[in-house]
């Protein structure tokens, strides 16, 4: 029912019982880690996160049958969506799990509530998970053993204090707005009920923030469209893909970003900001978890950071395509299960990640601004009275 190869993805294709995908899952000492493939998505999904303080104080966390049933569990969370109606096949390295969550157990108690659990889970995602067991260096090669450890880290998840905060909830009293979603974060670190991780994670809307079709705008679960408020502090190195994409969809909110005014993205910034730029130290960052060398020799904590409260929708030339959005209803700030990746967009999603990094390049983003600053003239004499 099902093989795996011996090296790359598992292949689905020769089965006799027709598999959606497969899902691989490991529990490590620090967090879970799991690797997803899909037919006729390419891309493998991953998802990854923490354990819970509550879990870690009770002793849970030092039981490898917990953290390998409980892995399998968060795992189906994280990625119900892109299971839901399909027959997906499970791959663990342990086997009194894999039992477990087959026949359930009568020697653990641990084992069968997390059995229980995981039955109930699937049936209301109508997931048909079918548990098998390969070997330790099998779920290495797959993906995710890695991810329940160091790959599994947040490594731009970086947070604020709660001094840090409250001045952003000071800004967006003052501005009259409620945040709509976290655009980067973690389940632990993440500021809205909605939010986008690094990886697909339980509770995430999205693993990758770049995905979403819009940044302005979202169809809400009443029916209507709405208008977001994003929230965003990125890492460092998505700062100028992230300012060109919130230009060029017209979004508005509040950002976090290092004191830069000489950096490429500085400019765009500016010709959207809204009020002014209030500033905090780099010692009001926490950083994610397992992440300390981010810091090394404090290179963020000496920084100067600002908070931005931004809206390039409030332009002299709206964007023809922007949808009528309705007034922002109690549901656009609660969570949503994430939409599923299906095959016919998945070139879709490829195709943009490579032209936001096409458009990031130093030489592209040049051109560019010359040519918007070009047509900035052209409109400006245009508009003069001669």
């Amino acid at each position: 029912m099902g093989r795996l190869e011996t090296g790359g993805a598992p292949d689905c294709s020769g089965s006799a019982f027709p598999l959606g995908g497969c899902l691989v899952t490991d529990g490590g000492p620090d967090g879970w880690g799991a690797t997803l493939w899909l037919l006729g998505v390419q891309e493998t999904l991953r998802g990854a996160g923490k354990w819970r303080q509550a879990d870690i104080a009770s002793g849970k966390t030092k039981q490898q049958a917990w953290r390998e049933g409980w892995s399998v569990i968060l795992a189906v969370l994280a990625f119900a969506s892109h299971m839901k109606g399909r027959a997906i096949l499970h791959y663990s390295d342990c086997s009194c799990v894999v039992k477990a969550l087959r026949d359930g157990s009568t020697s653990s108690d641990v084992l069968q509530e997390q059995a229980f659990e995981l039955w109930q889970l699937t049936s209301r995602f109508g997931i048909l998970l079918l548990s098998g067991w390969v070997s330790g260096d099998r779920v290495i090669d797959l993906g995710a053993d890695g991810l329940s450890r160091s790959g599994g880290n947040d490594w731009g998840g970086n947070g604020l204090d709660p001094s840090a905060w409250k001045l952003v909830c000071n800004k967006e009293e003052s501005v009259g707005k409620k945040l709509t979603i976290d655009l980067f974060a973690s389940a632990s670190n993440a500021k809205c009920p909605r939010f986008h991780s690094f990886h697909h994670t339980q509770g995430a809307e999205r693993a990758d923030a770049f995905d979403r079709l819009s940044w302005a705008h979202s169809k809400c679960p009443c029916g209507q469209t709405h208008s977001e408020f994003v929230y965003i502090f990125p890492p460092k190195d998505l700062l100028l893909p992230m300012w060109i994409r919130l230009q060029t969809d017209r979004a508005a909110g509040i950002a976090i970003v290092p004191m830069s005014p000489g950096a490429p993205w500085w400019t765009i910034m500016t010709s959207a900001l809204q009020s002014d730029i209030q500033t905090f130290p780099g010692t009001s960052l926490t950083l994610p978890e397992g992440c300390a060398k981010i810091n090394a020799n404090n290179r963020m904590t000496y920084l100067e950071f600002a908070i931005v409260e931004f809206d390039f929708g409030k332009s002299l030339y709206p964007h023809k395509n922007s949808p009528t959005c309705t007034p922002v209803c109690y549901q656009a700030m609660t969570q949503r299960l994430p939409s599923a990746v299906m095959s016919a967009s998945a070139s879709a999603i490829a195709a943009r990640r490579d032209l936001w990094r096409l458009l990031s390049s130093p030489s592209v983003f040049a051109r560019n601004q010359k040519t918007q600053d070009d047509l900035n003239l052209e409109k400006s004499v245009a508009s003069q009275e001669w």
